[in-house]
């Protein structure tokens, strides 16, 4: 009973700090992409959503 008592802890442990470690890199990701700049040219922007346009299509018009 106590060696899987002690394997559950450990379990947990290692879980929680694998879960710590993902927050992390989450926030720091996050702050970085906060931190950048976004260029908006001074005529403006305007994106066209066509209708059944999907994400790629977004990423595609925003990137040109």
């Amino acid at each position: 009973m106590k060696r899987f008592l002690f394997r559950a802890l450990l379990a947990a442990l290692l879980a929680m700090l694998l879960a710590a470690g993902l927050a992390w890199a989450a926030w720091s990701r996050c702050q970085a992409f906060l931190a950048e700049a976004v260029t908006i040219p001074a005529s403006g922007l305007v994106i066209d959503l066509a209708h059944g346009s999907n994400g790629a299509d977004i990423v595609e018009q925003l990137a040109a």
